[in-house]
């Protein structure tokens, strides 16, 4: 997690949660941070744009998704089953709504983002809180983990 510089609990700011790739899985608290960290962190940016950025991480046998990916088809297709999330995303999804009832977030701006795997959790989190986010970016959404 990371708190805007300066930070006051009188104030409202945006949100964002960013999924990491399959590649930084684990319990180190900061393989995640490998890819976007150094931008959320870069402190000319943390000063234009004060914002709380949420970087969880996910479990070595765990996933953000549970997409399933069709590659006989042109274009490949993805569906999203009835099922209930991963345990990973669960508790992205739990610790989202923690802060949501905190009266210094502003729910207007509340943004989500990934990358690899994590941009098909982005998708995922998207097709299951539809209303909860102004915003999102995928970034290279390939789901490169094999079931």
């Amino acid at each position: 997690m990371l708190w805007p510089n300066n930070f006051s609990e009188d104030k409202e700011y945006p949100i964002v949660l960013f999924l990491h790739g399959a590649c930084e899985r684990g319990n180190d608290n900061e393989s995640q941070l490998i890819n976007g960290g150094k931008l959320f962190t870069n402190e000319m940016n943390r000063d234009a744009f004060p914002a709380i950025v949420l970087f969880p991480q996910c479990p070595k046998d765990d996933f953000w998704s549970n997409t399933i990916t069709d590659r006989t088809t042109n274009p490949v297709s993805r569906t999203f089953p009835n099922t209930p999330p991963t345990k990973a995303l669960n508790l992205v999804m739990l610790l989202m709504e923690s802060y949501l009832n905190k009266p210094y977030v502003n729910k207007e701006k509340v943004y989500v983002g990934g990358l690899l795997m994590g941009g098909m959790g982005t998708f995922e989190i998207l097709y299951r809180k539809p209303d909860v986010f102004a915003a999102a970016i995928s970034i290279c959404s390939e789901e490169i983990q094999k079931r």
